[in-house]
């Protein structure tokens, strides 16, 4: 439980970082929801990697040099499910909401579970 606090935690932290993003880039700069969705996660999801990897699963250890950023890699493309499922709300619920933001919340949040259970089995080997 303790682990899926943190990892709470931390993804709300991403997911701030991933809406503040995504409003300024599609709300008021007007680009294009997708690509911005996606450039998000690719910020969000590294800065919750480096968290998750110092804090969530620290038990798994320091990796230096090249193990951590396989393991980065690892996360990221463990993460593009969780993508897929947000690309798929985003686009489904985008004309219900005002904001483009909104939607793009609602796929964060779907995602969350999946997300969860790939980062802790096939990321970061914690049981």
């Amino acid at each position: 439980m303790r682990k899926f606090f943190a990892f709470a935690v931390i993804g709300g932290l991403g997911t701030a970082t991933n809406l503040l993003l995504f409003a300024v880039l599609v709300d008021v700069l007007h680009g294009p929801a997708v690509p911005a969705a996606i450039l998000c996660y690719l910020v969000a999801a590294t800065q919750n990697y480096f968290l998750n990897h110092y804090w969530t699963f620290r038990e798994v250890g320091r990796q230096p040099g090249f193990r951590f950023l396989h393991g980065w890699g690892k996360f990221l493309l463990g993460s593009l499910v969780g993508l897929v499922i947000n690309l798929v709300v985003l686009k489904a619920s985008m004309g219900f909401f005002p904001f483009a933001t909104i939607s793009q919340f609602l796929g964060i949040i779907a995602a969350l579970g999946v997300n969860f259970y790939i980062a802790k089995r096939f990321v970061f080997g914690s049981r």
